[in-house]
């Protein structure tokens, strides 16, 4: 369903049974999302490693839509 957020287990459509949504464990995850949502009305995939968060379009390269500053 639209705007729900789960966990990657592999590729490919998740499927139901085996999705571990994490919408509201973390305050980040839920604004990189928001972020996403702002590029990407229709939704999609994300990825976060620790430069930011990413996506794919199809058959194109991976965009970068936030980039992540830690500061110590």
């Amino acid at each position: 369903m639209l705007g729900q957020i789960w966990a990657y287990t592999h590729f490919g459509h998740t499927p139901f049974n085996q999705r571990e949504y994490v919408h509201g464990a973390s305050r980040v995850i839920d604004l990189v999302a928001e972020e996403c949502r702002r590029e990407r009305p229709d939704g999609g995939r994300f990825f976060i490693n620790d430069d930011g968060a990413f996506y794919n379009e199809e058959g194109g390269p991976r965009i970068q839509f936030v980039v992540f500053q830690f500061q110590g």
